[in-house]
C-alpha cells in the first residue's frame, strides 16, 4: 500500500502539476492549495481531472486585504479543520516559511504526532544584523516542528544553514516533465534557416527582456540579419518593449503561451537565452534543458548557478549587461558545431533535472523517514 503524503502549497502551477503527477507513481498524494492564484500570476486553475486529489482554501478578508503588499500571504480559517482532519502518514509543508497557512500547517500536524517537513526557496538577505534576527524569528516553527528542509537547490539548503536551521536537507528542485520538450534530432547547422532563439517570461522589469532586446538590435552586422529572438510571454512591459524594438523585424513579442503550446516553441528554437535581474530559481531552465537546447542566462537565476557550465552547456552573463548577452550569442550563431555540442549535453543531462527523478527520490526520502 501507498503511503498518504499531503502537500500543501500556495497555488497550482504547470510545473508543480508535473511534479504531483510523478509523485502519483510512488504516493497516494493530496494537494492543499492554500488559493486558486495570485496577482499578477499569468497561471490559471486547470480544470482536467488530475491523478491525485484536491483541496482547495479560501483566503480570509483580511488576507485578500494584506495581499495588496505582499502576493503570496495566505490564511483561510479553513487550514485548522484541514489539517486536524488530515489523514496523511507524511506532510509537506511549501507556501513561505512566514505565511500564517503555512505555520498553521506545519505546527499543528506536529502536534499531531505526524512527520512534517518544509518545502522552500532560497532565504534571501544577509544571515545577519536586525533584519536577520527577525527572519531567524519568524523561522522558528519550521525549526521546531520540522523534521526536513526539502531544498529547491544546493544554493537554498545552504541559505537555510546560514539562517540557523540545522535539519537534515535533501535537494529537490523545482522540475518539469521532460517528455513534451523532447526533440531528440536537433540540426547541426543553421544552413540557410534563421537561428532562432527563445526566451520565456512574464513581461515585467524583473525577467530583463529589454536587455536581450539590445543585445540584438546590436548585432547589427550583415551575417546576422537573419537571426531571430522569439520572446513568449505576457505583461505590463510589452508597450515599452514594443518601442525599444522599433523596426527590428528579427525581435518578435509572441504573447502569452499555455502548457499544451510551449514544448512546441522550444523544439522550434535554435538556443535559449534568459537575461532575468532576479529569479529563485527559474523553471524555464529546466525546459530548456529538456529540449536539448544551449542556454544563455544571468547568473541572477537559481536554476542557471545550479546547472548552466559556461562553455558545456550554456553561457552564464551578468545581470543587465548588453555586451555580455551580445558576445555570448554572436558566439552561438557564429558556431553551429557549439550550439550541437553544448545542446548534445543538455540532451544527455535532461533526465537528472526530471519531474520523474526527483519524485523518485523524494519518495526513498518520505520512506526513510517513516522507517518503511
Amino acid at each position: 500500500m501507498k503511503p498518504k503524503l499531503s502537500f500543501y502549497t500556495n497555488i497550482p502551477t504547470p510545473y508543480q502539476d508535473d511534479f504531483f503527477t510523478a509523485l502519483t507513481a510512488h504516493v497516494d498524494l493530496t494537494v492543499v492549495f492554500y488559493a486558486t492564484t495570485e496577482h499578477g500570476r499569468q497561471w490559471f486553475v486547470d480544470q482536467r481531472p488530475r491523478p491525485y486529489a484536491v483541496h482547495w482554501l479560501r483566503d480570509s478578508r483580511v488576507a485578500c486585504f494584506v495581499q495588496r503588499w505582499l502576493k503570496d500571504y495566505h490564511f483561510s480559517w479553513g487550514i485548522f479543520r484541514t489539517v486536524l482532519h488530515d489523514q496523511a502518514d507524511y506532510v509537506i509543508v511549501g507556501g513561505g516559511y512566514w505565511v500564517p497557512n503555512a505555520v498553521v500547517a506545519m505546527v499543528l500536524t506536529y502536534w499531531r504526532g505526524k512527520t512534517v517537513t518544509f518545502f522552500g526557496e532560497r532565504l534571501t538577505g544577509h544571515p545577519s544584523g536586525w533584519w536577520a534576527a527577525v527572519k531567524r524569528l519568524l523561522l522558528w516553527p519550521l525549526r521546531y516542528a520540522c523534521t526536513r528542509v526539502f531544498a529547491i537547490g544546493q544554493e537554498a539548503a545552504d541559505t537555510y544553514t546560514a539562517f540557523g536551521v540545522r535539519l537534515p536537507k535533501t535537494i529537490v528542485p523545482y522540475s518539469v516533465a521532460i517528455e513534451p520538450f523532447v526533440q531528440e534530432h536537433q540540426p547541426l547547422a543553421a544552413g540557410n534557416r534563421p537561428v532562432r532563439l527563445l526566451s520565456s517570461g512574464a513581461l515585467i522589469p524583473r525577467k530583463g527582456m529589454d536587455t536581450l532586446i539590445r543585445a540584438v538590435r546590436s548585432l547589427n552586422e550583415p551575417r546576422y540579419a537573419d537571426l531571430r529572438l522569439q520572446i513568449v510571454g505576457e505583461g505590463p512591459e510589452r508597450p515599452a518593449l514594443e518601442r525599444l524594438i522599433g523596426d527590428d523585424t528579427r525581435i518578435e513579442l509572441l504573447g502569452f503561451a499555455n502548457v499544451d503550446t510551449l514544448p512546441s516553441l522550444f523544439r522550434e528554437a535554435d538556443a535559449f537565452v534568459f537575461a532575468s535581474r532576479y529569479d529563485g530559481w527559474g523553471v524555464v531552465i529546466n525546459e530548456a534543458i529538456a529540449a536539448g537546447l544551449p542556454i544563455i542566462s544571468s547568473d541572477a537565476v537559481g536554476a542557471t548557478r545550479e546547472w548552466v557550465r559556461p562553455g558545456l552547456n550554456g553561457f552564464v552573463c551578468p545581470a543587465d549587461d548588453v555586451g555580455a548577452f551580445r558576445g555570448a550569442i554572436r558566439r552561438l550563431v557564429d558556431d553551429p558545431a557549439l550550439r550541437h555540442k553544448q545542446g548534445r549535453y543538455n540532451r544527455a543531462f535532461r533526465e537528472q533535472t526530471s519531474s520523474a527523478h526527483y519524485a523518485r527520490l523524494m519518495f526513498q526520502v518520505i520512506q526513510q523517514d517513516l522507517g518503511l
